[in-house]
């Protein structure tokens, strides 16, 4: 892993019934309250300062996806995921990852 990475984290959950929707809202709000931030709906970022901190992300994030559904992730570098191309709509706020050494 190079020295930042990014997790995204993309997810495809049921929201029919009450059930369904609660645990939809509860891994959102988990996403949120740790540090994730929004790309579109149901795909979200988070940077990774280290292998160590990308390892404890990773078990968190098992931990905390419902069972029912889809949660993916994929790891790739700051530097790939700056390339991603944005056919429409608008780009990604690099200044979520509030990291004073990253430059935009």
């Amino acid at each position: 892993m190079s020295r930042f990475n990014v997790l995204i984290v993309i997810f495809d959950l049921r929201t029919i019934t009450p059930d369904e929707r609660g645990r939809y809202r509860k891994f959102r709000k988990y996403l949120v309250g740790s540090g994730y931030s929004y790309v579109q709906e149901s795909v979200y970022v988070k940077l990774i300062r280290s292998k160590a901190s990308g390892k404890a992300e990773m078990s968190a994030l098992t931990d905390n996806a419902p069972d029912d559904g889809n949660v993916i992730t994929i790891i790739m570098s700051l530097a790939d995921f700056k390339k991603i191309n944005f056919v429409k709509g608008e780009k990604f706020d690099f200044s979520v990852f509030s990291d004073p050494v990253i430059a935009f």
